[in-house]
This record gives C-alpha cells, sequence and structure tokens, in this order.
C-alpha cells in the first residue's frame, strides 16, 4: 500500500509472506522492486505509514544491477515515507540470505523515515521498531561498483536491530561500495544492533574505496546524538 505523489495520506496494514524461496531484483534505469508500505520515489507523503511485515522463506535474494552506475535502482522489504513510520520487521531463512548491489542501487531490508521540510531539506526522523533476521544458513552483504547492500533501519528514534546466523555473516565492499548492518540517522538515534553467528564467522572485507559497517552511522542534514548500544 502507498498514496502517489505528494501528500499527507496515511497508509497501514500488516504483510506476511510464506514461500520457499523470496527472490527480488531490480535491473536496469530506475527499476524498483519493492515488499513493504510507503514509498520514497514517488513524492513526499508526510501521512504515517504503519504495520508489519513478516517473511517466512527457505532462502531470500534481492539483488540490484547497474554496473554502468547511470541510474539509480532499488530492491526493498521495508516501509517508507516522509512522516512517522512504525512496526516491525522479521525475516525467518531455513537457508541462506544474499542482499547484493552492483551498480548505483540500494538492496536492503529495514524501514525508512526520511522527513523534509517545505524546501526538501532533512528533517529529525520519526522511525520506530525492531528489524529481526533469522538465518538457518549464511547471511551475505556485498556490495560493489558504488552499490549499497543493507540490513538498515533508516531515522529511527528507537528500536533494535538483530541478525542471527546459523553460518557466517559476511559483509563486502569494493570500489566505492558500502554494506551495513545497523541505523543511519538524521538527527537524534538510539538503536540497539545485534549481529550473532552461532555456527560460524563474522566477516567484513573492504577492498579499495568502499565502506562496511555493524553499528550506526550519521546521514547527514540534520545534527542530533546517535546512541544504542552495539
Amino acid at each position: 500500500n502507498f498514496a502517489y505523489g505528494d501528500t499527507t495520506a496515511t497508509s497501514s496494514g500488516d504483510i506476511a509472506i510464506n514461500a520457499a524461496s523470496v527472490i527480488a531484483s531490480a535491473t536496469g534505469d530506475y527499476a524498483f522492486t519493492e515488499i513493504g508500505t510507503g514509498t520514497l520515489h514517488t513524492g513526499v507523503n508526510s501521512g504515517a505509514i504503519s504495520g508489519n511485515i513478516t517473511i517466512n522463506t527457505g532462502t531470500l535474494s534481492l539483488t540490484t544491477t547497474d554496473p554502468q552506475r547511470d541510474s539509480y535502482e532499488q530492491v526493498w522489504i521495508g516501509k517508507g515515507g516522509s512522516g512517522a513510520v512504525t512496526g516491525n520487521i522479521a525475516v525467518t531463512a531455513s537457508g541462506n540470505i544474499a542482499i547484493a548491489s552492483n551498480g548505483a542501487g540500494v538492496s536492503s531490508i529495514g524501514s525508512i523515515s526520511a522527513p523534509v521540510d517545505s524546501q526538501y531539506n532533512w528533517l529529525q526522523g520519526k522511525g520506530s521498531g525492531n528489524l529481526t533476521v533469522l538465518s538457518g544458513g549464511n547471511v551475505s552483504l556485498s556490495a560493489q561498483n558504488g552499490g549499497n547492500a543493507r540490513i538498515e533501519s533508516g531515522s529511527f528514534t528507537t528500536g533494535n536491530i538483530s541478525v542471527t546466523a546459523a553460518g557466517n555473516v559476511t559483509l563486502t565492499g569494493a570500489t566505492g561500495g558500502a554494506a551495513l548492518i545497523g541505523g543511519i540517522s538524521a538527527g537524534d538515534s538510539g538503536l540497539n544492533v545485534a549481529v550473532v553467528s552461532t555456527g560460524g564467522a563474522i566477516d567484513l572485507e573492504s577492498t579499495g574505496p568502499s565502506a562496511v559497517q555493524i553499528g550506526n552511522a550519521w546521514g547527514g542534514g540534520v545534527t542530533g546524538n546517535i546512541s544504542g548500544n552495539v
């Protein structure tokens, strides 16, 4: 559910998916593939966005591809809007979870609150809720050529981000890519981040001009205090 164009309309409701596999990809100029309520690419919707997202699957794959880096693509599981965004996300896979971005796009799990004023200047974020990712296999986030791979709550003032894998948790970045498990804040933010591998390794690898991180980062635009445990 989402409202099209600049509006103050609200969107709500729960989303539940049960499948042997979930595969979402976006390839080519300005391609968007989304599972969630609200959106961030059809206008400024300052109405409240609420509801929970629950996914139970065998494997999960999220991929954006644009090696030319000449446009913007997005694959996204989450809620998004320019006002208050509330609710929980729970993704459970019996096998592997793979999040990859090659190019100028974003592949992500997590909701985003992105308030702006009439001049499109960033305002204090208004997000709250928990993000939980469980894998019976490996969790991998891979970003290259300017891409972004994320398990992220964006501009959330409160909440928890928890990633647990039976196998490895791997974050890799190369040639301008960025991989993140955590929060990106606008203004004050107090997110707790926990990453656990019960039977493997937690591996962060950055090559060349790139960035990988577990934790919370400042997104710019609005000053504030970042807190929470990692």
